[in-house]
């Protein structure tokens, strides 16, 4: 079994060599300080792998510059930082308890935090607990979660995959409960 740590270092390689752009909009670290400041905003702590995607990167650089034929990380727009005043993880998270406080999502997506998004509306998310579950909202078709990696090891694996096809964001689909790209 892959772990984390070991699926970041081959998936970060892959996009430094395939993609320096995109690897050049990754954040340095975020700090313990910040990790735990994200856990008490949330209520909840983020668990392992979560923890340790941050405080390898924390998020992208949202004023970063590319295009949808670029290869960037997580094949979306914007890996989310964890802190900050707009666009960070925490607030994102404030932006999905509402919605179950609504009813418009099931109660038990609330330790769900959303790491990574499109700029259409749409949301990778990752279940903080022992197993790092990784799952897409898409919003076009409904309100739908796919679960589309068992964890991030596995989802990073994915990704590094698709990077190393040369994919890029504007390959994305959906189709049934997997996260896949079409090649044309």
């Amino acid at each position: 079994m892959t772990t984390f740590r070991d699926a970041w270092h081959r998936y970060r390689e892959t996009l430094a060599t395939r993609s320096p752009v995109g690897a050049a909009l990754l954040q340095p670290p975020a700090t313990a300080a910040r990790v735990d400041e994200a856990e008490r905003a949330l209520g909840f702590a983020l668990g392992p792998d979560v923890r340790a995607l941050y405080m390898a990167h924390d998020g992208t650089d949202p004023r970063g510059s590319f295009d949808d034929d670029t290869p960037v990380p997580f094949a979306v727009c914007l890996f989310i930082p964890l802190v900050g005043d707009v666009d960070s993880a925490v607030s994102e998270w404030a932006r999905w308890a509402e919605m179950i406080d609504a009813g418009v999502l099931p109660a038990d997506t609330r330790t769900l935090l959303p790491f990574a998004k499109d700029f259409g509306g749409n949301s990778l998310l990752v279940s903080c607990g022992p197993r790092s579950e990784v799952w897409r909202y898409d919003h076009e078709n409904g309100v739908e979660l796919l679960r589309i990696a068992g964890d991030l090891a596995e989802f990073l694996g994915k990704e590094r995959g698709y990077l190393e096809r040369g994919l890029t964001l504007n390959d994305l689909i959906n189709e049934g409960d997997d996260y896949r790209y079409r090649s044309d």
